[in-house]
């Protein structure tokens, strides 16, 4: 098995770590009802609003999910959910939905650069010592 290069690790986690940041920003914010108004307004607009806390929830699940090398690939799945609702949401409201689109290819490009293993487990793959870099 070839070993990943270091550049490519580090990029790898780099934007990883700044979605992470990002999604763990916004999952808080709805989580603990501390959203910008403008979010608050756009989730009441679109109908979502009494949902604000279970979004924000899932968003700060799924931040931890991508950081662990094990759970990564679910991580993976449940961002592109996230993104692609606020994608969605952004498109509805006529909203740019540039952020969230780079956000979602930055998610699965992380990814990919952290490992080809990584995304290999949606094919029941085991995690081999490369995880635990």
């Amino acid at each position: 098995m070839n070993k990943l290069s270091k550049p490519r690790l580090i990029a790898g986690w780099i934007l990883i770590l700044a979605v992470v940041a990002m999604l763990g920003m916004a999952g808080a914010g709805k989580f603990f009802g501390s959203a910008p108004p403008e979010v608050v307004a756009a989730m009441t607009k679109a109908g979502i609003a009494e949902r604000m806390q279970l979004i924000g929830a899932g968003a700060l699940l799924t931040s931890v999910l991508l950081l662990i090398p094990q759970t990564a690939s679910l991580g993976v799945l449940l961002a592109s959910a996230y993104w692609g609702g606020a994608i969605l949401m952004h498109f509805v409201l006529g909203d740019s939905f540039t952020t969230p689109a780079v956000l979602l290819v930055m998610t699965w490009a992380g990814c990919a650069l952290r490992g080809p293993w990584l995304l290999g487990s949606f094919q029941g793959q085991k995690c081999t010592a490369q995880c635990q870099a």
